[in-house]
């Protein structure tokens, strides 16, 4: 699976979130998509929760 059926597979599992549902992400500090972190920000922002992501060395 490349990193774009990734992001559409999140936009589509994204739009089945009922209504007033909140996100928050925590984006664990790993390799992969390099625009993962982007999509999970707006995603949070967009239906009101929040994001965070630790640094690498985190405890």
């Amino acid at each position: 699976m490349s990193g774009r059926d990734r992001t559409r597979f999140m936009e589509s599992a994204a739009e089945l979130l009922p209504r007033g549902v909140v996100l928050n992400v925590i984006l664990l500090p790993m390799e992969g998509d390099p625009g993962a972190s982007a999509a999970y920000w707006m995603l949070a922002g967009r239906i009101g929760g929040t994001y965070t992501s630790p640094f690498r060395d985190w405890p």
